[in-house]
């Protein structure tokens, strides 16, 4: 009988051991296989997904630091041309983009709502006219999330001082008022989160006093 060779044989039963203990790790390097494709998948994608989402992060910090300094540059222009120009702080309702690119200190690249108007790193529009009183309005549209940081440093105390007014308005809703000098010492930040909406996209206005150049805050 074969058993009885086998049995007779130490060599075979050896050999024959050898063998079935070598299939059965095949089948278990071919059942583990599709696993560990799957979780190595998983892990570059969660890799790459924290990469993408870091890369986000510092676009969107960059974004942000240009449309804050997007609406200051204009404020520290529209100082300095007023000291010459005095349309800027005597009229009223008058396309200020338009005066400052005549004067040659900008380039507007767009028109909304009959004004000339910047493009802000979110590729929303930026307009700004003259008000009553030497004031000047900046309305440029965000995405929302945008909307919550921008106010967020503009509302500081120490930014919020030289700020007469700040508006939002959502698509859904009409001009509200979330700070006015006199009445807020800085923006409530459950206000900002609350009226900067959750819509696609937020519209901002900020009331800032013109000082001409050589002029008192």
């Amino acid at each position: 009988m074969p058993e009885n060779n086998m049995m007779e044989n130490p060599k075979a039963v050896q050999l024959a051991q050898r063998q079935k203990a070598a299939q059965t790790r095949v089948r278990y390097s071919r059942s583990e296989k599709p696993g560990i494709i799957i979780a190595t998948g998983l892990i570059s994608a969660l890799c790459l997904l924290s990469l993408f989402a870091s890369i986000m992060g510092v676009l969107e910090k960059k974004r942000l630091l240009q449309g804050f300094s997007q609406i200051e540059n204009i404020i520290v222009i529209s100082g300095q041309m007023a000291s010459t120009d005095h349309s800027i702080t005597n009229s009223n309702q008058e396309d200020l983009l338009a005066i400052l690119s005549k004067l040659g200190q900008i380039n507007a690249d767009g028109q909304a709502n009959g004004l000339q108007a910047l493009t802000n790193p979110w590729g929303g529009t930026l307009t700004a006219i003259t008000s009553q009183g030497g004031r000047i309005r900046i309305e440029t549209t965000v995405p929302a999330r945008a909307c919550r940081r921008l106010l967020s440093m503009f509302g500081q105390p120490q930014t919020v001082s030289e700020i007469l007014n700040i508006e939002v308005r959502t698509s859904q809703s009409s001009w509200l008022s979330l700070y006015s000098k006199g009445q807020h010492s800085s923006i409530n930040e459950a206000a900002i989160k609350d009226n900067c909406g959750r819509s696609e996209t937020t519209s901002i206005a900020l009331i800032f006093p013109v000082h001409a150049q050589g002029q008192g805050s």
